[in-house]
Order: C-alpha cells, then structure tokens, then sequence
C-alpha cells in the first residue's frame, strides 16, 4: 500500500513516462528505484513525506521484509516484528469493528500504513496527471497478480 503509493507519489513528480521506462526506473530487476528503501528516500528528499513518514516507512519496509524472508512462519507477537512495531508512533485514526479484532502491533500498522498512503495520495491526486500516472503504476501491479 505505501510502496504503490510512493510509486505514484515520485511519478508525478517526474516526466511523462512510457510503461517501459516506469517499468525500468521502478520495477524491473536492479530498477534504479526498484526497492522500498530508495523510493522512500527519494520521496523524502523531494519532500513528499516528513521525516516522521520517512522514519515509519522504514520501519514498516523492515516489518514486511522480516514476514517475506522469514523461514517459517510468524507473526505479529514475534519479537523481532514486536521490536519493529513498537517504533512506530501510535495511530488512532481508524476506527471500524474490523479494526477492533486485530492485536495491537497490526492495528497500529494497518493504521500507520493507511495514514501515510492516504497522505501521498492526496499529494498524488493534485497533479494534472494522476489518472494517467495511477493507470500505469497499476498496470504494471496487475499484470503480476
């Protein structure tokens, strides 16, 4: 959810690309922004997310990549994502039954990831080239599922 939104995010910022070169600079194998870590400090050197976004977004990036590499599997009561989850800050912005099933450390990650992919949207939505940029970045996500 962050990292699609940061695709967006640094897109707007940039030319009009064709779908090969967005595949290229993004998603392709040693992509020049083809990992979560360099997409953050981008967003964060150009400005699109504060220093408190940058910080949770890292957290989050090590969060995912401990459930991805992980020999078997874990969750959220697992020290090392126990460890993660208590640096990020605490989010009380959504509010819905659903959210009340989940154990602390998720739900202030479904929280904290949420307020930083809805605060890059809105920054997104303003450019004149969204609904273009947000069709491409998804058709590259579609065409891997």
């Amino acid at each position: 959810m962050v990292d699609h939104q940061l695709v967006i995010a640094l897109q707007t910022k940039m030319k009009a690309l064709t779908r090969p070169e967005s595949d290229r600079l993004f998603f392709e194998q040693a992509a020049t922004l083809g990992t979560m870590s360099s997409r953050i400090d981008l967003a964060y050197a150009l400005d699109l997310i504060t220093e408190e976004a940058k910080r949770s977004s890292e957290t989050l990036r090590r969060i995912r990549n401990t459930f991805a590499h992980a020999l078997w599997p874990i969750s959220f009561e697992h020290p090392l994502i126990t460890k993660e989850c208590q640096k990020l800050p605490t989010m009380n912005w959504l509010d819905s039954p659903q959210m009340q099933v989940l154990n602390k450390h998720r739900k202030n990650l479904v929280q904290v990831s949420s307020k930083i992919a809805t605060d890059l949207a809105k920054v997104s939505q303003a450019h004149p080239r969204f609904k273009e940029i947000m069709a491409l970045v998804d058709a590259h996500y579609v065409a891997k599922a």
